[in-house]
């Protein structure tokens, strides 16, 4: 009888600790399909080059290599604005966790503001538009040095 008091009293301080653990966990808010912003930051430079790499694949041979080097270093560039931006996300939202907890407000509260401001984070770092070698001097983009192919001729 005894042993059957035991169990019955570790089922109950279970159940009672994971009741805990799940109340501290904000699951309502967390999305497994939804790309964080540096990722998603990421992610639409990706489609944007590729996008790129294939109307440059298009040319012909002579116009297609300075058309590929231009998207891969546009997505360098847009890679690079990525993680500028995420790291002044994270500062910001470091910033405003600081000033919470400086003001008195509860730990938790001031993480969570924390995280609302990284989730809801915003950067425009997406691969120019324009391709060398698509027949169209697209300025401030592409000029007389950078796209000979499309401004031959204009200044630059």
């Amino acid at each position: 009888m005894e042993k059957i008091i035991i169990v019955y009293s570790l089922i109950f301080v279970l159940a009672v600790n994971l009741v805990l653990a799940f109340s501290l966990i904000d699951i309502a808010s967390f999305n497994v399909f939804e790309k964080p912003p540096k990722s998603g930051c990421k992610h639409s430079c990706k489609e944007t080059a590729k996008t790129a790499e294939e109307q440059c694949k298009t040319k012909e041979k002579a116009d297609a290599k300075p058309c590929l080097k231009e998207a891969k270093l546009e997505y360098k560039k847009c890679k690079t604005c990525c993680n500028d931006g995420w790291k002044d996300c994270k500062e910001k939202a470091k910033e405003a966790k600081d000033a919470c907890k400086e003001s008195g407000k509860p730990t938790k509260e001031c993480s969570d503001l924390a995280k609302e401001i990284t989730k809801n984070c915003e950067f425009d770092c997406n691969v120019p538009t324009s391709v060398c070698g698509n027949g169209i001097c697209e300025p401030p983009v592409e000029d007389s040095l950078t796209c000979e192919v499309d401004c031959g001729g204009l200044p630059g």
